[in-house]
């Protein structure tokens, strides 16, 4: 089986819908190097949940931010309405992660169903990681992150 998988254009990657474990999930992220692989899946396999689908959250929101970015930020900083955007603005600092996903909706880089996955997971990283959390993110939650994250980005 080769781990590579061309983008399919807004829709993301096709992932084979059996697939149940992390290890099986992460070698598709190929915007991720062999050794973050090999971090997010040893994170699954102590239970460090909430490592795990954090890192994949972040480098997946950072390759969709690089990939916004490429347009110009000028250009980017108009879709949203900042006047104040130019080419030397940081979209790290600039840009949340729900906007970077409205925006790449907006323009065609992921699709309805992607945006809404990775809109919900945005919401779960947020949750999860805020004071208000009652119980610890579990491992069902956290693949479903780390599943939008390669599928999608």
């Amino acid at each position: 089986m080769s781990n590579i998988q061309i983008w399919q254009g807004p829709n993301g990657i096709e992932l084979p819908s059996t697939l149940k474990e992390a290890s099986e999930v992460v070698p598709y992220a190929n915007y991720l190097t062999a050794k973050q692989k090999n971090q997010i899946i040893a994170a699954f396999q102590i239970e460090a949940f909430d490592m795990a689908a954090e890192y994949a959250w972040k480098k997946a929101m950072v390759k969709l931010k690089e990939t916004i970015a490429t347009l110009g930020m000028k250009f980017v900083g108009e879709m949203i309405g900042r006047d104040d955007f130019d080419e030397t603005t940081s979209i790290d600092t600039e840009i949340t992660d729900h906007t970077a996903i409205q925006i790449a909706e907006q323009l065609g880089v992921v699709g309805a169903t992607a945006a809404l996955r990775l809109r919900q997971s945005n919401e779960l990283i947020t949750h999860y990681f805020s004071k208000d959390a009652e119980e610890q993110l579990d491992y069902a939650t956290a693949f479903s992150i780390v599943k939008s994250s390669v599928q999608y980005v």
